[in-house]
């Protein structure tokens, strides 16, 4: 689960904003989406190391080029924060 909200005020939550997932070979896994809560799904994500690359978000905001590489354990399967700012 990733939640998208904004850079300098975590209480306002991005919706719209779009992820493709890669695994740690670079291939493609999933393209997800922000729901009205700033909050992406990836279901059935296998324990790993995984890239993150926005691809797009909503008009207010630019988009955050910094790839993020993330490796998922158990502990911490279901949870990213990303922040961006407005344009």
């Amino acid at each position: 689960m990733i939640y998208k909200v904004d850079a300098k005020d975590n209480s306002i939550k991005l919706s719209n904003t779009v992820f493709d997932i890669y695994d740690s070979k670079n291939n493609f896994i999933d393209t997800i989406k922000t729901d009205n809560q700033g909050i992406a799904r990836l279901n059935n994500i296998n324990i790993g190391t995984y890239k993150i690359v926005e691809k797009s978000t909503n008009e207010f905001y630019r988009v955050n080029t910094n790839e993020k590489t993330v490796e998922v354990k158990w502990a911490d399967k279901y949870r990213r924060f990303y922040n961006n700012y407005k344009q």
